[in-house]
């Protein structure tokens, strides 16, 4: 469980299984509060066109030596 600790300025502290870790309070919406959960999800569609738009820009470069 991911767990905000505490708000400070601009800094969100989150604590995961007794441990604290520091992120910058504008990864999160603004109605993040002290004592909320939060989850991250992976955005598999998006990675997914993201990695396909990186190997047609990979081809596209190599192939351009190739002519």
């Amino acid at each position: 469980m991911i767990i905000v600790d505490r708000i400070e300025n601009d800094i969100v502290v989150l604590e995961i299984e007794n441990r604290f870790y520091e992120l910058p309070k504008f990864v999160f919406p603004e109605t993040i509060k002290e004592g909320d959960v939060v989850s991250f999800v992976i955005d598999e569609e998006t990675t997914s066109a993201r990695k396909e738009s990186l190997t047609n820009r990979l081809t596209n470069l190599f192939n351009k030596g190739e002519r």
